[in-house]
């Protein structure tokens, strides 16, 4: 019997841009993993929200963008 120590391939640390309280580990730790696995899932609630926020303001600056067009046509 051989006695020794077992160890990754090949470690990483991750990171993230994104903050959140994790939902779902849906990887366990040790397990083999290929680019693209999910590893984590955050909840989604308050980016969903800053993202419906971002897209109504981007409407609304649409919305500005097309009168200013109206006018200045109106105006040559």
């Amino acid at each position: 019997m051989a006695t020794g120590r077992v160890a990754p391939a090949r470690e990483t640390t991750l990171a993230s841009t994104l903050t959140g309280r994790v939902v779902a580990t849906p990887v366990a730790e040790g397990t083999a993993v290929r680019a693209a696995t999910v590893l984590v899932a955050l909840e989604a609630d308050e980016w969903q929200a800053a993202l419906a926020q971002a897209e109504a303001q981007r409407q609304d600056a649409r919305g500005q963008w097309a009168e200013a067009q109206r006018q200045d046509a109106r105006g040559q």
